[in-house]
């Protein structure tokens, strides 16, 4: 499985994991933006798995020499600062609900 794969497919999972979970509003932020904790989640991980899918569009269109070098590597840097973000995301929310079941009752 290549890189770009993997990222993808871990992108496509944080936000199944979100939609699923259906995460409550948080009401203090919410309230002022109009935007919940859940949509914010599954707005990184669509985000990354759309610039993911450029990248690779991009890599494509160099190979049909349709697009520069400079393209690429561009393209291919904002899916992986991208990707680093939504990972960072699933990292900490992993640690929280790690925490949470440390917790006693």
């Amino acid at each position: 499985m290549t890189p770009i794969a993997i990222g993808l497919s871990v992108a496509e999972g944080l936000a199944r994991t979100v939609a699923r979970a259906g995460a409550p509003r948080v009401e203090s932020v919410g309230a002022a933006t109009g935007l919940d904790f859940g949509k914010m989640l599954s707005d990184v991980a669509s985000s990354a798995s759309q610039s993911i899918t450029a990248a690779e569009k991009t890599s494509v269109a160099a190979i049909h020499g349709k697009a520069s070098a400079r393209e690429v590597v561009e393209s291919l840097m904002l899916a992986e600062q991208k990707l680093q973000v939504a990972l960072s995301v699933r990292d900490k929310a992993v640690a929280a609900l790690q925490e949470i079941s440390r917790m006693t009752i």
